[in-house]
C-alpha cells in the first residue's frame, strides 16, 4: 500500500524525544505512516499443539497485556498462528485493551488481530497500540452490543513513526515501565495475601477460644463477651452539627467533600458517625456474604440514615483499641457466624437486626494485646496503601508518557 500523503514527515512532533530525553526539536522527524504499511495482519489458520499452545481472551489480563497462566499443555484449538515478536490485539470490545506481545509461538483463538511488524520494531508497535491516538481510532468500532474494531479504519490510520533506533529505545522505555508496574502490583498482591493469612492466624476462627498465633507474653483464651455489653445502637442525629463536607462514604470510609447529592435540608436527619462507631453496610459480595461492618477511623461525620450504626458503650470505649476493632469487626471469618443469625434479607441489602446482634458473643483479648494486634495490622495496612499508591503513580506516569511520546 502506498500512502497518498504529499508530506510524509510529521510537523506534529512528539513533546519528548527518546534521543534527547527532554522537550525540544533536536531529533529526527517522525514519518507519518499508515498502520497497514508497517505491519502485516496475519490470517494463516492452524490447530494448536503442544508446541503451539492457544491463547484466548481469558488467558490475557485485560489492560495489562500479561498472561494469566503458564502454557505447557496440548490445546488442540483452531486459530491464527503467531510468532515471537508478533503483537496480538483484541478487536472485540476494543475498550477492554486486550493485548499481548508473546515470547512464544502459538495460535490466537477468538477475535484477535495478529500483527506482524514488517518495517517497525515489535516493542514500539506494542507501545503504539496503547497510545491514546490508537485507542481513539480503534474505539470507532462497529456494532453496539458486541463492538469490534474496524481494520479498514485502523489499518488506514496514519501514525507518527520515528527512525528504527528511536523506536527501539521507546519500546525498551515502556517495557521497563511495564516491568516496574508489574513488580509493584506483585508486591501489593503479596502484602494483601499476607494480611489475609495473618487475619486467619491472629483472630480466633469459628469454634476457637484463642488465635493460633500470638505475640510473646500473651497466652490463654480470649474472653467471651456479649456484643450488647460492648456496643449500643447509635441513634444520634445530625441536626445542624455537620455540613455536607463531612458526609462519610461508608464503603470506603472517606469524607466526600461535596456531599452525596442529598438536599441541604435532609442533612439534619443524617446519622452522626463518630470515631470508633461502626456502620453496617448490607450489600453482599463474594468477600462478604452477609454484609460487613466498617469502623470510623478518620473523624466525626455524618452518613445516610439508611445505614445502621453501632457505638461503643461508655464503659467499653475505655477498654477497646480502635485499630484492633476496625480489623476485627470487618473480618468475614470472625463476623460471618454472627451475621448469619442477626441479619435478614432486605429489599436491596441485608438488614441488621440489632436485638439479635446484641445477644451474640465474641471473643475479646485484653487491651494490651488488642493494641499490639491493632498496631500490627495498621502497619500492614499502611504498607499496602503505600504499595497501591506506587502502582497508581507508575500507571499514571506511563499514561502521561504515552500521551506525550506518540503523535
Amino acid at each position: 500500500m502506498v500512502a497518498t500523503q504529499t508530506n510524509r514527515y510529521s510537523t506534529n512532533i512528539p513533546q519528548i524525544s527518546c534521543q534527547t530525553g527532554e522537550l525540544g526539536t533536536d531529533f529526527h522527524p517522525w514519518e507519518q505512516r499508515q498502520l497497514g504499511e508497517v505491519v502485516i495482519r496475519r490470517s494463516a489458520q492452524a490447530i494448536s499443539t503442544e508446541d503451539m499452545p492457544s491463547v484466548e481472551y481469558e488467558d490475557v489480563e485485560a489492560g495489562r497485556g500479561a498472561l494469566t497462566r503458564d502454557f505447557t499443555s496440548k490445546e488442540g484449538k483452531r486459530g491464527i498462528c503467531f510468532e515471537p515478536g508478533d503483537v496480538l490485539y483484541g478487536k472485540l470490545r476494543p475498550y477492554l485493551g486486550n493485548r499481548l506481545k508473546p515470547a512464544f509461538r502459538g495460535v490466537a483463538v477468538g477475535d484477535w488481530w495478529v500483527l506482524e511488524p514488517s518495517s517497525v520494531a515489535s516493542s514500539f508497535l506494542f507501545s503504539l497500540i496503547q497510545s491514546p491516538r490508537f485507542i481513539t481510532v480503534a474505539n470507532q468500532s462497529s456494532g453496539s452490543k458486541m463492538p469490534r474494531a474496524d481494520w479498514k479504519l485502523v489499518g488506514s490510520a496514519a501514525f507518527g513513526i520515528p527512525p528504527l533506533p528511536e523506536q527501539r529505545r521507546i519500546g525498551v522505555f515502556f517495557s521497563t515501565l511495564d516491568n516496574l508496574i508489574a513488580a509493584a502490583e506483585r508486591q501489593e498482591a503479596l502484602l494483601r495475601q499476607k494480611k489475609q493469612a495473618y487475619l486467619q492466624l491472629m483472630f480466633p476462627q469459628e469454634g476457637e477460644a484463642q488465635p493460633r498465633l500470638k505475640f510473646n507474653g500473651f497466652s490463654g483464651e480470649w474472653e467471651s463477651l456479649q456484643l450488647g455489653k460492648l456496643y449500643e445502637k447509635n441513634t444520634e442525629r445530625n441536626g445542624n452539627q455537620f455540613d455536607a463536607g463531612k458526609t462519610l462514604s461508608v464503603s470506603s470510609m472517606t469524607f466526600n467533600a461535596f456531599g452525596n447529592g442529598a438536599a441541604e435540608e435532609s442533612l439534619t436527619t443524617y446519622k452522626v458517625l463518630r470515631i470508633g462507631d461502626a456502620a453496617f453496610e448490607g450489600h453482599t459480595s463474594n468477600e462478604f456474604a452477609f454484609g460487613r461492618f466498617v469502623v470510623n477511623t478518620i473523624g466525626d461525620g455524618i452518613m445516610s440514615p439508611r445505614f445502621t450504626a453501632i457505638r461503643p458503650t461508655a464503659r467499653w470505649r475505655q477498654s477497646c483499641d480502635l485499630d484492633f476493632w476496625s480489623c476485627y469487626l470487618h473480618d468475614e471469618n470472625v463476623m460471618k457466624r454472627i451475621l448469619v443469625r442477626s441479619t435478614k434479607r432486605g429489599t436491596m441489602m441485608n438488614e441488621l437486626v440489632l436485638d439479635d446482634f446484641f445477644t451474640e458473643r465474641i471473643r475479646v483479648p485484653s487491651l494490651p494485646e488488642q493494641r499490639l494486634i491493632g498496631r500490627f495490622f495498621a502497619t500492614l495496612a499502611s504498607l499496602i496503601a503505600a504499595s497501591g499508591k506506587r502502582t497508581a503513580s507508575l500507571r499514571a506516569l506511563k499514561s502521561a508518557y504515552l500521551q506525550r511520546m506518540f503523535v
